[in-house]
C-alpha cells in the first residue's frame, strides 16, 4: 500500500500522501521486527537446551542477523515520514 502511494502520478495528487505512506512504512517495518523477535524467543528455549541448533550457533545466529536487519530496516523507514526527514534534511 504505502510503495503505491509513492507512485509519481499519486503522490502528485495530495502532500498528505508522503505522511500516510512514511507512516504505513514505518508500520509495517515495525511488525516485521516483532515477528524476528517473537519467532526467535519461540525456539530460543528449545535452542539452550537441545542440540535443536545443530550444536552450533547457526540457528542464534540467523535470528540476530534477521532481527539486526529488522530493526535497520524499521530506524530507515522512519526516515520516509516528512516530519522526521525534515528534521534532519530541513
Amino acid at each position: 500500500m504505502a510503495s503505491v502511494i509513492y507512485l509519481p502520478s499519486i503522490l502528485k495528487m495530495a502532500t498528505v500522501a508522503e505522511s500516510v505512506a512514511g507512516w504505513l512504512f514505518t508500520v509495517g517495518s515495525f511488525f516485521f521486527l516483532v515477528a524476528d523477535l517473537m519467532e526467535w524467543n519461540h525456539y530460543r528455549p528449545a535452542c539452550l537446551s537441545s542440540r535443536l541448533c545443530g550444536g552450533t550457533w547457526n540457528l542464534g545466529f540467523n535470528f540476530i542477523l534477521s532481527a539486526t536487519g529488522s530493526l535497520f530496516y524499521l530506524l530507515g523507514s522512519i526516515y520516509f515520514i516528512p516530519s522526521v526527514a525534515n528534521l534532519f534534511y530541513g
